[in-house]
């Protein structure tokens, strides 16, 4: 039965038709878009990089072993593409209110991709794949996860002390408590239904949230 079967099945295959789809979405949505190359750039940069070790090539079998700095780049690009980009800004531009909400972005990106990264740290260990759930141990993990939270939860205590929109914070404070409940329910086991429609749909619901308070 194995010639019955489209070439573009074939793992190899369907990751670079996928680069090649993401690609070409990217080029329609940017000739829609107000940006500039200068702040597009970056971003194609950063998923370009982060998509390289995906790619069935040998010479970038070495690009697979550079766990944290992926799960780090895999939240930046979020954080850069939801965040920053929406801002029509460029680095010298950004207030400070802006650089706490980038931060807090980040970081609540951040925890998100770590929480997917230790669900997948047994089978990506089997594979031979990094990650930063497969590079630090548990116990350290968790102790930098506290950090994140802490770091998190300051980041609105600073937008708060800038008197910063009472609507925005009290969405902030929502996503902050939401995430923390998800990390300790993702310390046992879950299926891909909580990962997929929670996890993943935090970043919807924290989008929901922000749009709720600009209205």
């Amino acid at each position: 039965m194995y010639f019955y079967k489209p070439i573009f099945f074939k793992k190899e295959q369907y990751k670079i038709i996928a680069l090649t789809i993401y690609l070409g979405a990217v080029v329609v949505c940017y000739l829609q878009s107000m940006l500039t190359p200068l702040l597009v750039l970056p971003a194609i940069v950063l998923n370009m990089f982060y998509a390289l070790p995906l790619l069935p090539f040998n010479y970038l079998n070495g690009l697979r072993k550079i766990g944290v700095l992926k799960t780090i780049i895999l939240a930046f690009t979020w954080m850069y593409v939801t965040a920053y980009l929406p801002l029509l800004k460029t680095l010298n531009e950004l207030t400070n209110v802006e650089i706490y909400v980038l931060l807090n972005r980040f970081i609540f990106m951040f925890l998100l991709c770590i929480m997917f990264d230790s669900r997948d740290s047994k089978l990506d260990k089997i594979k031979g794949l990094h990650s930063i759930a497969t590079d630090i141990k548990t116990g350290s993990l968790k102790i930098l996860v506290a950090i994140l939270f802490v770091v998190l939860a300051c980041t609105i205590s600073l937008l708060l002390s800038l008197d910063f929109d009472t609507k925005f914070i009290i969405s902030l404070i929502i996503t902050f408590f939401a995430t923390l409940v998800l990390y300790f329910l993702a310390q046992k086991k879950q299926g891909y239904l909580f990962y997929y429609f929670f996890v993943d749909g935090l970043m919807l619901f924290s989008s929901i949230l922000t749009y709720m308070a600009s209205i």
